[in-house]
């Protein structure tokens, strides 16, 4: 499985998406939950629209799955590895994230043999929660 890794530097291409999204006074946060067949693996993708990014909002993006082993996966952003600190199959998260490193943002990938679940929370320019979207498959 391509658990932990990067989607784009790993060469996976989606087969499938499912899309979900929440919009707060026309500032809009979406999720794109990918799958690959080629690679089994799912990860999510997150990016807010231009009034949101304007106005300041943050997200935080998971996806999470029970493996072919049956064990937890559980990866995100902003995530450890973006510190330098590799994480097991859970990874954990703190703070938000803004566009830092451009849009979109994505996670790392999780073992696509189960079903998957993909969460965008969404926060106000004070770091407050608004409110979040989910696109599971």
């Amino acid at each position: 499985s391509c658990a932990e890794l990067d989607p784009y530097a790993n060469s996976c291409t989606a087969s499938s998406s499912r899309t979900g999204s929440l919009t707060i006074n026309g500032d809009t946060a979406t999720i794109v939950n990918e799958y690959s067949k080629v690679c089994n693996s799912n990860w999510v993708i997150g990016y807010l629209n231009t009034s949101a990014k304007d106005a300041g909002w943050q997200i935080a993006l998971s996806v999470s799955t029970t493996d072919s082993s049956r064990d937890s996966e559980f990866t995100c952003i902003p995530d450890p590895e973006s510190m330098g600190i590799f994480g097991n199959l859970d990874e954990y998260c703190s703070g938000y994230y803004a566009g830092a490193t451009g849009w979109p943002a994505w996670t790392d990938m999780v073992d696509g043999t189960h079903f998957t679940y993909g969460t965008i929370d969404m926060y106000n320019s004070a770091g407050a929660y608004e409110g979040h979207a989910t696109a599971n498959q």
